[in-house]
């Protein structure tokens, strides 16, 4: 059925080339324009790069959530969208740090002067005054941040820079904030300074900061875009260097880097496009490939867009082009050339129909075969919980999917247009040549001239072959070594393949001439027409069939015909034992891969932005306290249904714990006890927490007696005690992320915004762990802190007992640990089903599960590669892994069905012929791919620069394992009889049950009729015998292995 569907779209394409060309831009324009209209965000986060299931996720994402609909303080809820003073809503920050290069001070009176001339670019600014923060009934900017009001306090430099600098000394926040580490009073010095700039909403025409949110921050990034930058650029110097990180600038700058190393995307277009054009001879086939492959990516995209409804675009499908492309040329040039072979098969008409029709049966079930097993070990991604891989899949196995679909319809058009049009001779003189040369050959074919040459000509050969072997036979009797190796020498480059099968192969002729039609036939002629084309022919076991191989080009012809397949099946057995050692140093490298022990660098080091995160973690001694986390009470879990995967900032609805009851006296004081027990473990800093319960307890106590009766209050009368409570709190505050100082009360209890309920509460504690800690260092505190929780739980009176820990690292430590199970399960996966898929084309068994251990063996290769020059598993390596097998499965797979599809009797002659009839294509299909992702090289995203690294590694590995070690083992034991063939195995198995289900039922039948039947010997039915095809596949297992050996020749 399916042939017959291919037969029907070749007929179709190959009489109606216009209509289907036509046909395909008319959908691509439809499909264009809806894309169009689907508009999409680019997520240049790092936010779907983290676990999105899970306890761990589920806690930290509806605390999120539940933070942003909740309020400190319910009268502050009742005023936020309230009208309220312009710029006094504390809304945007900008950070500048300053670092010395070349020099280990800057608290001096040059870089001084150098950093107040840089801030008075921001706050001397004209429009400063409409987007600076500002203090209530108050219409002055609030002071920055900085050394500057230390040192110019009047707008001109102090006299005293040391005893300002002393002054800085005694003020430890100012000191922390503003000076480096190494800053204290036996040192004077800073080599690092920063300074921080508060905005604030509303601006001048809205009410509040909600009223059209995206409006006045498209006004404000505007504005510090058009400063920040270009003061930089103005200002900074070799040894006084300025770098900037907050809202607005920071993500400006990620768009900038996104443009630009984006834009080397049509550099990889242009340079696989010109290889494209080299490989296939024609500017036109060229342009029209390249230009399907790329319209690949809208019809994903609409899937991805407008069918799945994804509006959030992550940079990491950006790759996927790099990855499209190299699949797109190795479809292209397997079709192609399967037409160019198609002119020299016989029995095939040199009608376009016959031969699109033979081509696009033998083209289509290969890359068919390529495009499954390829789609699904990206597809396979579907499993993951990190949102951004997820959808990296989809779109990717979409887009090769629709490269499938295109290259079988689209592409077809396009070759039958190339051969109406004289395949690209556009010299009438040429074309007018070239027919009356077809002309004059088709006339001495019908005056049989053709083949009487042919004749001649193999007589002549064989003559000449048979007069070489006498000599030989002579030179051994005659004990002439050097002489005997020469006529070997010529021998071989007669027959291709090693003189010692031969003289194997004379013997066994010689032994046993009835087994003739077992043996290679020792007559071999080549014709070459006048275009150049060298055609084998072999006959072949029983049905004689004549293989023919095109060998077009000389580079085909002399490397892969006449010399890398011989040296292949000579060297097949030492070749497989250095491949098998690597398969096992893979193995051992896959034992010490370890998740990656330092955070995720996503830039260059010399990258301004890269460069001022690494000074702000490392260089002051404030980085440390952004790290925390927190025990909360109230929240349940949070309802993920109907929200966008991709989303990041409506994460899901939270539902809150409805037993929860934090009023009564024995809660309160289980919080106090849960405090203490806090404090004195040992992963929590210095014993800092931040317990508001205490403070409250404070609280009441010296309103008692009086207002209360003293700590734990009574039910009724906690939440207006709560009430009064916040209304003193709010001045207190820790560090929770790189650049934003928030109130610590206001992160611990949370009011509804719209009936004052109380929604949640907790405690902070500052962590012994830093931003940049990895999972192996996270661990080990998550689960000290998870066994508290669980302890206080089963401790805690009725109504408290459903208390949770969160944290930014918890999630961290989760995204990396399910980055590696993630990978390796997806290899599992993407193994599995191309394993399958293998068996099911190719159906031999045999050559399947060399194939896959082929591909094992490029993954573990792979693996002990990123391990020998010490790469560790974080998110860049555990991202790549996961398309791995996607990537390096396509050159096994076509060689597979090669050495499959390929009739000859013997492993040299289907080694042969998969080599040469498909070297040159699958070879040229690596060099796109290396084409397309050399460019990556040169960007300044760590990611893509590192993915171009790893692309490289898996196709050159892809290339040595089928090259070299697939072909050996084909070599060595490829299948030539159907005994693993997959319908011979099935047949066996199942004829075997029906023979013994048959002996069952006669045996009943015997023991029911012994008297009728008791002479009978044999038991089975006397009407059934072995069916003919099983009594031949018997005959086959009954050769001996000489035979086997014999045909391998």
């Amino acid at each position: 059925m399916f042939n017959k569907i291919r037969q029907k779209v070749a007929k179709f394409i190959a009489n109606h080339p216009y209509v289907m060309v036509l046909g395909v831009l008319v959908f691509l324009i439809v499909i264009i324009a809806i894309d169009i209209v689907k508009t999409f965000k680019v997520d240049a986060t790092d936010k779907n790069f983290v676990v999105r299931s899970g306890d761990i996720a589920s806690n930290i994402d509806a605390t999120y959530m539940s933070y942003k609909t909740t309020f400190f303080d319910p009268e502050k809820n009742y005023n936020e969208h309230q009208p309220h003073q312009q710029n006094t809503q504390n809304e945007f920050k900008i950070l500048l740090l300053y670092e010395c290069s070349g020099c280990d001070n800057l608290l001096t009176e040059k870089y001084l002067k150098k950093l107040y001339n840089y801030e008075k670019e921001i706050f001397g600014n004209s429009k400063y005054n409409q987007y600076c923060l500002k203090e209530e009934n108050d219409t002055e900017c609030s002071a920055p941040w900085s050394v500057i009001t230390y040192f110019f306090p009047n707008g001109t430099l102090v006299d005293d820079i040391e005893a300002t600098t002393l002054e800085i000394l005694n003020n430890s926040v100012d000191s922390d904030f503003l000076c480096d580490k190494n800053f204290n009073s036996g040192n004077l010095k800073s080599k690092y300074l920063r300074s921080t700039y508060d905005f604030g909403l509303p601006l001048a025409g809205y009410e509040n900061r909600k009223d059209r949110y995206d409006s006045q921050e498209e006004k404000f990034n505007d504005w510090i875009v058009g400063i920040v930058p270009d003061a930089t650029k103005d200002h900074k110097t070799d040894s006084f260097q300025i770098f900037y990180l907050g809202d607005g600038v920071t993500d400006a700058y990620v768009n900038y880097l996104i443009l630009r190393d984006g834009s080397l995307i049509f550099a990889s277009i242009i340079m696989v496009f010109i290889y494209t054009w080299f490989h296939t001879k024609s500017l036109f086939l060229a342009a029209m490939g390249i230009f399907h492959i790329i319209m690949a990516f809208p019809l994903s995209y609409f899937v991805y867009r407008v069918i799945i409804g994804e509006k959030y675009f992550s940079m990491l499908n950006f790759l996927s082009l790099f990855i499209v492309l190299g699949i797109g040329c190795d479809d292209i040039f397997i079709m192609l050339d399967a037409w160019k072979q198609s002119l020299n098969q016989r029995g095939i008409g040199k009608d376009k129909q016959s031969r699109l029709e033979w081509s696009y049966s033998r083209a289509s079930l290969a890359m068919l075969i390529t495009t499954t097993t390829s789609a699904f070990a990206f597809f396979g991604n579907l499993f993951s919980s990190i949102p951004a891989i997820k959808f990296f899949g989809i779109f990717t196995g979409f887009a090769i999917v629709f490269n499938y679909l295109l290259v079988i319809t689209w592409f077809p058009a396009i070759i039958i247009i190339w051969y109406k049009f004289g395949e690209g001779q556009c010299c009438c003189k040429t074309k007018k040549k070239k027919a009356k040369i077809q002309k004059e050959r088709e006339e001495r074919i019908a005056r049989g001239e053709i083949e009487l040459e042919e004749f001649q000509t193999k007589v002549s050969t064989q003559k000449s072959k048979d007069e070489k072997l006498r000599k030989l036979e002579e030179s051994k009797k005659s004990n002439n070594p050097k002489n005997s190796k020469e006529i070997k020498k010529e021998l071989e480059s007669d027959y291709d393949y090693p003189i010692e099968d031969l003289e194997k192969n004379r013997k066994k002729k010689k032994k046993d001439k009835n087994e003739e039609k077992d043996s290679i036939s020792e007559s071999e002629s080549y014709e070459n027409d006048n275009n150049g084309k060298a055609i084998e022919e072999a006959n072949l076991e029983e049905k004689h069939v004549e293989i023919k191989i095109d060998t077009e080009s000389p580079e085909k012809k002399i490397l892969f015909y006449k010399k890398y397949a011989p040296f292949i099946n000579k060297a097949k057995v030492y070749l497989i034992i250095i491949f098998l050692i690597l398969f096992g140093l893979g193995i051992y490298g896959t034992t010490k891969l370890e998740p990656a022990t330092d955070p995720a660098q996503f830039l260059k080091d010399d990258d301004p932005l890269q460069r001022a995160a690494n000074i702000q973690e490392e260089d002051f001694p404030t980085a440390s306290v952004s790290t925390s986390f927190q025990i909360v009470w109230g929240i349940d879990s949070i309802d993920r249904e109907g929200v966008d995967p991709m989303e990041i900032e409506d994460l899901g609805k939270v539902i809150y714990d409805t037993t929860w009851d934090p009023t009564t006296p024995t809660a309160q004081l289980y919080v106090i006890d849960v405090c203490q027990q806090f404090r004195a473990l040992p992963d929590v800093k210095d014993g800092k927490i931040f317990c508001f319960m205490e403070d409250f307890r404070d609280f009441i106590e010296d309103l008692s007696p009086g207002v209360y009766s003293g700590f734990p209050v009574n039910s009724s009368v906690f939440y207006s005690a709560l009430l009064n409570f916040t209304r003193t709190k709010g001045d207190d505050s820790i560090e929770t992320d790189l650049f934003e100082l928030q109130s610590f009360y206001e992160a611990s209890i949370r009011f509804d915004q719209d009936t004052s309920e109380l929604r949640y509460f907790g405690i902070i504690a500052n962590s012994t762990l830093y931003l940049s800690s990895p999972a192996s260092d996270i661990r080990p505190v998550y689960d000290n802190i998870k066994a508290f929780m669980d302890k206080i739980n089963s401790e805690a009176p009725n109504g408290m007992n459903k208390g949770f820990t969160t944290s930014d690292l918890w999630l961290d430590m989760k995204t990396e640990e399910i980055l590696v199970s993630v990978a390796l399960f997806n290899i599992y996966i993407s193994l599995s089903i191309a394993f399958v898929v293998i068996v099911l084309s190719t159906g031999n068994v045999l050559t399947s599960f060399f194939a896959i251990f082929s591909i094992a063996g490029i993954v573990l290769t792979i693996i002990g590669f990123m391990v020998a020059i010490g790469w560790q598993l974080g998110i860049i390596e555990s991202v790549s892994l996961t398309i791995i097998v996607g990537i390096s499965v396509d050159y096994v797979v076509h060689f597979g069905h090669a050495y499959t599809v390929s009739q000859a009797s013997t492993r040299f002659f289907r080694l042969r012929f998969a080599i040469t009839d498909l070297g040159i294509s699958v070879f040229s299909a690596a060099i796109t791919t290396l084409l397309s992702a050399l460019m990556l090289f040169f960007t300044q995203i760590l990611f893509f620069r590192n993915f171009g690294i790893f692309l490289w590694i898996v196709i050159f590995l892809s290339m040595i394992w089928s090259f070299v070690f697939f072909f050996s083992t084909l070599a060595w034991k490829g299948p030539v009889t159907p005994k693993t063939d997959l319908k011979y195995i099935l047949s066996k198995i199942f004829g075997c049950c029906r023979r013994n289900k048959k002996k069952k039922e006669n045996e009943n039948e015997n023991e029911n009729n012994e008297e009728t039947q008791k002479d009978q010997e044999d038991p089975k039915d006397p009407n059934w015998e072995i069916p003919q095809q099983d009594q031949q596949e018997i005959r086959i297992e009954d050769r001996t292995d000489d035979e086997d050996h014999h045909d391998e020749i």
